[in-house]
């Protein structure tokens, strides 16, 4: 079989910038006002455990909007998978700010909490199965936002911890950023605030500003707008669609047991654009990993449409009632 190739276009795409930082350094501020530049379009705004940046309206030229979500997994990720699939103009995209990422992880590791908690072997402790599962469901929303074609902006909050070595603590601090271990390498440009509009690059994935590992390169004035400008993202023509070499696990070649078989494929739930649900259900082999997911799902307050569907994919069970508001 020939190798398979394509000619590298020589131009970067729209970026993915994590803009990490203490407590009210302007995380938030910087990307509404990035809403304002003329390079543009809409900036679509999903909120993760933060406030919604209403008052941002009022700065001059912002325009956002904010999603809408329950405040979910299942929502959030829904939402993330929209804004990507909003209609955006090449010579003018539309941009995504995800405010935090270090709350989305936050609400991952929650999430598998509640599962061990109900678990009643290693009841309590998250094992390395539900780690894998958080770390799938990081990467889930992170490979949405690579079939972005526009700027995204990921806010994080930043701590300063102890050094370790050797299993030991010493006296060197250092600052960290919350969120999942892959973030700063899921991201071109990493933009840190150590004091009020105080920033400085400590990453970059560009030909035109070079970051050694370590250094930090201090950027007086900043903007997101200003940053686009530095590195040549809005001169015309100088962007490609990003090609993002995503990995596809797929179904071992061993045959499942008859009694562990999942619905074959023409009996599973169809699955259309956007439909994270039916995209998880798609990829258990079992009913074992149904009724994984069954419990995944409960646990996250998940709705009884939803709950219904896992129990049709793995055909067991009743319908579960819906919810009484009343």
């Amino acid at each position: 079989m020939a190798f398979k190739s394509r000619q590298p276009t020589g131009k970067p795409p729209w970026p993915i910038i994590l803009v990490a930082g203490i407590q009210k350094t302007g995380k938030s501020f910087s990307a509404a006002e990035a809403s304002a530049s003329q390079h543009i379009d809409r900036t679509l705004w999903i909120g993760v455990g933060e406030d919604d940046p209403d008052e941002y309206r009022n700065i001059p030229g912002a325009r956002f909007e904010i999603g809408v979500h329950n405040g979910t997994y299942q929502e959030i990720l829904q939402s993330v998978t929209d804004a990507v699939n909003e209609p955006s103009n090449p010579a003018r995209p539309n941009m995504i700010v995800l405010d935090s990422g270090s709350m989305l992880w936050q609400l991952i590791v929650d999430n598998v909490q509640l599962i061990a908690d109900r678990r009643e072997k290693n009841k309590g402790q998250i094992t390395m199965d539900l780690w894998n599962k958080a770390a799938s469901h990081w990467k889930a929303v992170m490979s949405q936002l690579n079939r972005h074609n526009g700027p995204v902006i990921i806010t994080a909050r930043m701590n300063e911890v102890t050094v370790m070595k050797r299993g030991q603590p010493t006296t060197e601090k250092t600052w960290k950023h919350e969120g999942h271990k892959s973030l700063p390498f899921d991201v071109g440009v990493i933009v840190e605030f150590e004091a009020p509009r105080a920033a400085r690059i400590t990453g970059a994935r560009s030909l035109r500003h070079d970051v050694p590992l370590g250094e930090h390169k201090p950027f007086p004035n900043f903007t997101l707008a200003a940053l686009w400008e530095a590195f040549g993202y809005v001169e015309p023509g100088n962007t490609a669609p990003r090609q993002h070499s995503a990995t596809q696990p797929v179904e071992e070649l061993e045959p499942t047991p008859a009694p562990e078989t999942a619905p074959a494929p023409s009996e599973a739930p169809t699955t259309g654009p956007g439909d994270a649900l039916g995209a998880e259900i798609a990829q258990c082999k079992s009913r074992a990993e149904l009724k994984a997911l069954y419990d995944e799902y409960e646990a996250a307050g998940a709705g009884p449409d939803q709950l219904n569907r896992i129990k049709a994919a793995a055909g067991v069970g009743t319908p579960t009632p819906p919810q009484d508001n009343g």
